[in-house]
């Protein structure tokens, strides 16, 4: 079973899920939470752990032995990544059952989302899910390579850097429209200076996508 950082209020109201990326853990997302709690005091937070240690520390989802080997995420690749991916599902949607026990909340009151290879999980976990998201925040997210015909319709927000040097840039700018090809209300913001990071322009997009999401 997954662990890692959480922060549940008194009279909680909704929640966001946040899986961090390739050789960190759930603290460097759960660094948000002060800027967040400003904004949603009503709002729980989960930022767990990856299932898989890595040599060096840190956590994985998934094996990423072989990315530095790609000149290009093309799409066979993709496929593989999201495979891998695939087999960390179990471990995220036993974590978000329990959620939904300790909270009372159901998925239309769970923001998801994730950085970088987080991201491609939390875009699994939605497709996956039965049940549609309140929103999916996908930070510099690795894209996936296909979406399933019977995937949930949870709007998007999509944050990345005009400089990013991990998700070439060919791969990252075909994200938005796969999924617009598949009917999803997707919103990108690129902020022309960050890095493979998130950003202040990229946190205040993040606000506010919640804020106009809020049932």
């Amino acid at each position: 079973m997954l662990s890692g950082p959480s922060f549940i209020p008194d009279d909680v109201q909704n929640a966001l899920v946040l899986f961090h990326g390739y050789g960190a853990d759930g603290n460097d997302l759960f660094s948000l939470t002060p800027y967040l709690k400003k904004h949603f005091p009503q709002m729980a937070f989960f930022t767990p752990n990856a299932p898989q240690k890595i040599f060096g520390g840190g956590y994985e989802w998934f094996s990423l032995d072989d990315y530095f080997e790609k000149e290009n995420l093309d799409d066979d690749y993709l496929n593989i990544l999201s495979k891998r991916a695939k087999e960390s599902l179990p471990f995220i949607q036993e974590y978000i059952s329990n959620i939904k026990k300790q909270t009372n909340l159901h998925e239309k009151n769970i923001f998801i989302g994730g950085f970088s290879q987080g991201g491609l999980m939390a875009c699994q976990t939605a497709f996956h899910q039965t049940e549609t998201f309140s929103g999916l925040i996908l930070m510099s997210p690795v894209p996936p390579a296909t979406i399933p015909s019977n995937a949930q319709k949870t709007d998007i927000l999509i944050t990345r850097g005009g400089i990013d040097n991990i998700i070439p840039l060919k791969a990252a700018s075909l994200t938005k429209p796969l999924f617009e090809t598949h009917g999803f209300n997707t919103k990108e913001i690129i902020d022309p200076f960050a890095p493979h990071a998130i950003s202040e322009i990229h946190l205040n997009g993040i606000i506010k996508f919640i804020q106009s999401h809020l049932s």
